[in-house]
C-alpha cells in the first residue's frame, strides 16, 4: 500500500539520497587525512532539495559547527546551526541557533533567531478540525529567544530567558476565520515575554546520544508592559531518554507538554505535527492552548555511513489539560534513512517517511540532525 502511494516526488527524493554516498565518499577520504587537532572542531555543510507536507518542494542549505574549548572533549561543545530555505510555495526561512559556553562550562549562552515569509494554511483551533476548514494566509515574522544560564551542579543549568516575536499578516482568505478576525492575532501581533529556563542533560552526545536523558523546562510571561499586544503565559516541558541496546542500536523516547494561559494569539498556540514530533501530521493543522505528545524511535546501523530508524508517536491538543479526549488522540508512525555526514560527532542527513492514523499520503521529511 505504501509503495502505491509514493508519487514521483517521493521517488525523486529517494534517488537524491541514494547519490549522497558518492558525493560523501571523497569527503570521507579527505577527513581521514586531517590532523588530530582538527577533531575538536568541525563544520558540516549541506545543500539539497527537500519536501515536507507544510512546504511542498523546496531547496535548503544548512551547516552545523561545533567546537570543544581548550581542545578538551570532556567539556560541552559550542554549537551553531545555520539554515536557509525557499520553496515553490514562495516560503522563505532563515534560522540561526546555537550555544556558547564560558569558563569551562560554568556559563552558557543559548539562543535562536529566525525570519520567515511563510504562506501557509489555517484550520482553526481544536482537535476536531477538518480538511474542509482549510484557508490560506500569508504572514511575515521575526523572532528571537535566548538566555544566559549558570551551571548549578553536575549537568544542570538554570537562568533567565526571554522571547521577542513580531508577526505581520500580509494576506488572508476573503470571508475566512482570519479575515473576520475571529482569533486573537488575526491581523498580526507582537509578543514579548520574560521568564526562566532550566535544563538537566547527562546524554553522552548532543548529536547522536546512545544513553542518558535530557529534561528541560521553560516558562515565559508575556505582558503589554513588555511590548506584547496580549497578556498571556506559556510553559514547555521536554523529556528525552536514550537506551543503548548494543553498538549503535539505540532506542529513544520523548515526552513533550506545551501549556498556555490567558489571551493567547493563535501564532503562540501549541502546534501538533512537523518534522521533529508527531511526524506524519501537517504542522499547525491541529493547534490549541495545550499540546501533549510522546514518541519512540529505534535507530540502527545498516552499512557504511547509512543508518535507519523506525518510529511511532501519539499526541493531541486541547483548550486545557483536563479536556483531552482519548477518542480524538492522533497517532503516526514511519521509518527513515540517515547518511552520516560527520563520523566523529555522528551528524546525519535525515530522510523520514511518516503516516498518520488516517493513512493519508505519506509525509516526507528531509533535514539535518536527528528528529530528537
Amino acid at each position: 500500500m505504501v509503495f502505491k502511494m509514493l508519487n514521483k516526488k517521493s521517488l525523486c527524493l529517494i534517488m537524491a539520497l541514494l547519490i549522497l554516498p558518492v558525493v560523501l565518499f571523497s569527503e570521507e577520504n579527505s577527513n581521514d587525512s586531517k590532523e588530530h587537532e582538527e577533531e575538536y572542531f568541525g563544520i558540516v555543510p549541506f545543500a539539497i532539495p527537500f519536501y515536507t507536507p507544510e512546504t511542498s518542494f523546496g531547496v535548503g542549505a544548512a551547516l552545523v559547527l561545533y567546537n570543544y574549548a581548550d581542545k578538551d572533549r570532556s567539556l560541552r561543545a559550542d554549537g551553531l546551526e545555520v539554515e536557509v530555505f525557499g520553496t515553490v510555495k514562495k516560503q522563505f526561512e532563515a534560522r540561526l541557533a546555537g550555544d556558547k559556553y564560558f569558563q569551562r562550562n560554568m556559563f552558557r549562552a543559548t539562543g535562536e533567531m529566525s525570519a520567515n515569509i511563510f504562506p501557509s494554511n489555517f484550520y482553526g483551533t481544536g482537535s476536531d478540525v477538518k480538511k474542509s476548514d482549510k484557508e490560506e494566509y500569508e504572514q511575515n515574522s521575526f523572532s528571537f529567544e535566548g538566555g544566559i544560564l549558570a551551571h548549578i551542579f553536575k549537568n544542570m543549568y538554570v537562568g533567565p530567558y526571554c522571547e521577542f516575536s513580531r508577526f505581520k499578516m500580509t494576506d488572508t482568505e476573503n470571508g475566512g476565520l482570519l479575515d473576520r478576525e475571529l482569533y486573537k492575532g488575526s491581523d498580526g501581533t507582537a509578543a514579548t515575554g520574560f521568564g526562566g529556563f532550566a535544563e538537566y542533560d547527562n546524554r553522552d552526545s548532543e548529536f547522536f546520544p546512545r544513553k542518558g536523558f535530557l529534561l528541560s523546562a521553560k516558562s515565559l510571561f508575556y505582558r503589554k508592559q513588555f511590548g506584547s499586544e496580549y497578556n498571556f503565559s506559556k510553559s514547555e516541558f521536554d523529556y528525552k531518554q536514550f537506551f543503548n541496546i548494543a553498538g549503535d542500536h539505540v532506542i529513544g523516547v520523548e515526552g513533550y507538554l506545551y501549556n498556555s494561559f490567558g489571551d493567547v494569539p493563535w501564532q503562540k498556540l501549541g502546534e501538533l505535527g512537523g518534522q521533529e514530533l508527531m511526524r506524519g501530521y501537517e504542522e499547525g493543522k491541529f493547534r490549541d492552548k495545550t499540546y501533549a505528545a510522546a514518541q519512540i524511535e529505534y535507530r540502527f546501523p545498516i552499512v557504511w555511513r547509512l543508518t535507519g530508524s523506525i518510529f511511532a508517536s501519539a499526541g493531541n491538543v486541547s483548550d486545557e489539560i483536563s479536556n483531552f479526549e482519548r477518542d480524538e488522540m492522533k497517532y503516526s508512525f514511519g521509518a527513515g534513512l540517515r547518511c552520516i555526514l560527520d563520523k566523529e560527532e555522528h551528524i546525519p542527513l535525515r530522510l523520514d517517511f511518516a503516516m498518520n492514523k488516517d493513512f493519508d499520503e505519506p509525509s516526507i521529511y528531509f533535514g539535518l540532525l536527528e528528529a530528537f
